[in-house]
Order: structure tokens, then C-alpha cells, then sequence
């Protein structure tokens, strides 16, 4: 998103800088068209093509078992300072929300 050769430089800013951008004064990098460049549409495109029937999302759930393994193992691993995988969680644990385990 933020690939633009094209830079805007402002003494005062100018308003919107992009999202997450604490500022809009001094060098800037210009975000032409944020909401496509974000994915936005195509995401939202994509979800209601899975919802129709049309289209099979990329996402499975096994990918998101695995994405809140890792998240799960990176809170524990701030607590304890290792990171052991696969991960094995309690009922009591997998109970809790992951910053929980810290």
C-alpha cells in the first residue's frame, strides 16, 4: 500500500494522511485510492462470492486453528520464554483468551 514513489511534503498537513499515519506534516507518502490498495473491496467481493455459493473461501479453519496456535504460543512464550509446538493447552487454559496465560 505504501509503494508510491510519489511523496507529498506540507508544513502544516493537509488532513488524512492514511490510516495509522500520526501525521500529515512534513514527507508524506501519497496513498492513491486507499480502500483498494487496502484490499477492502476485494475482500468484501470475495466474502460475498463464498456467501452465494460461487466462490470457496481461501481461508479454512484448520488456517485459523493454526493462526490462534501461534497466538496462544507467542502469549505463553512471553510468560515462560519458550515456545514449545505444537501447543498444548489445558481446558482451563483454551477456556481463557490468550493474554490470559500471561
Amino acid at each position: 500500500m505504501r509503494g508510491s514513489s510519489l511523496s507529498t511534503y506540507s508544513d502544516v498537513g493537509y488532513g488524512y494522511a492514511g490510516e495509522k499515519a500520526p501525521d500529515a506534516r512534513g514527507w508524506t507518502f501519497t496513498v492513491f485510492d486507499e480502500l483498494w490498495h487496502s484490499g477492502i473491496p476485494q475482500e468484501m467481493d470475495h466474502f460475498v462470492s463464498c456467501v452465494l455459493g460461487t466462490a470457496t473461501p481461501h481461508g479454512t479453519g484448520a488456517d485459523g486453528r493454526a493462526v490462534l496456535e501461534l497466538i496462544y504460543a507467542a502469549y505463553r512464550a512471553a510468560r515462560t520464554g519458550r515456545v514449545e509446538l505444537p501447543l498444548q493447552l489445558s481446558e482451563q487454559e483454551a477456556a481463557r483468551p490468550p493474554f490470559a496465560l500471561l
